[in-house]
């Protein structure tokens, strides 16, 4: 009598997982992140997202996808502080440069207004424009200069600043010619008012 051999034993076969390619690029680009402002973070968030979608479908990468999105969290913020930070900084500095170039210029710029209302014979501007100078000293000063003809430009080849005293020394030029002057100022009483002259010679 023959006998019929047992069936063989049913085989289990495993599905391998497979990869996850989003999650390890989300990963890589989140950290690539901290040198690429905005970029890399951005993209490590994007496969990151992706890359967690397809954990579900692979059973892998999951970690990494998470990693990715949190890094490029991270660093978008970190970027986004800095930048703020930077443009902050920036304009700070620029106000300061700008302000520390206004008080160079402001005693030359009141001194030049001085001296411009005087050529034009405007005594009460000039006595706006000076402290301590009486109004014979401006009309005497004016008749100097209004003879010189148009005012064309002004330049000073001496500054000296002590404390709250100015003193500027140069060539004041006209239409018809020039004059030396050596004028002395002092800032006005608030922030916003010109620097005032105190005494002037012109030759």
């Amino acid at each position: 009598m023959t006998t019929t051999p047992p069936p063989p034993a049913p085989q289990n076969f495993s599905m391998q997982p497979r990869g996850n390619t989003p999650a390890v690029l989300g990963f890589v680009a989140s950290l690539l992140g901290f040198c690429l402002p905005g970029i890399g973070g951005i993209l490590g968030i994007i496969f990151g997202l992706v890359g967690l979608k397809r954990s579900r479908e692979t059973a892998s990468g999951r970690g990494l996808a998470i990693a990715a999105i949190i890094i490029g969290f991270v660093s978008l913020l970190l970027w986004s502080v800095g930048g703020y930070a930077g443009y902050k900084a920036y304009h700070a500095g620029k106000k300061a440069a700008r302000h520390l170039i206004d008080e160079a210029t402001a005693p030359f710029d009141g001194a030049r207004q001085y001296v411009i209302d005087l050529n034009k014979g405007d005594i009460p501007a000039a006595l706006v424009d000076s402290s301590g100078i009486s109004k014979d000293q401006v009309e005497a000063q004016s008749a100097q200069l209004k003879p010189m003809g148009a005012f064309v430009d002004m330049t000073s080849n001496q500054f000296n600043r002590v404390n709250s005293t100015c003193t500027l020394q140069g060539v004041a030029t006209f239409a018809k010619g020039t004059k030396n002057y050596k004028l002395t100022l002092i800032p006005g009483k608030t922030a916003t008012d010109k620097w005032k002259v105190t005494s002037a010679v012109f030759q």
